[in-house]
């Protein structure tokens, strides 16, 4: 059986056999064996890596960033923190190619 993961290639090489797992965004190949806890706390590391090397200077991926650094962020309490997160998270989604 297969599974597939978004964001993640797999090829096996022809001649060894052996499985090589890569990440596609930044092209870095993925150590762990494929599955494990492990696995999937690099590939969570590398997406977060490319999501905060995405952010284009003057864009509101820059300023939101900024804040999160600030010492402003921590005197937010936790459950306004929260709802930040969640507003935040929603303006990082891309555009649908429609409203492009």
């Amino acid at each position: 059986m297969t599974v597939r993961m978004r964001g993640i290639k797999r090829y096996r090489h022809p001649k060894t056999g052996i499985e090589y797992c890569y990440h596609r965004a930044t092209k870095t190949r993925i150590k762990a064996p494929f599955g494990t806890p492990e696995f999937i706390e690099e590939v969570r590391t590398l997406d977060a890596n490319h999501a905060v090397a995405k952010a284009i200077p003057g864009s509101l991926g820059v300023l939101v960033d900024e804040f999160r650094k600030s010492p402003d962020w921590t005197v937010i309490k936790p459950a306004t923190r929260t709802s930040y997160d969640r507003v935040f998270d929603v303006l990082n989604c891309p555009l649908p190619k429609s409203a492009v």
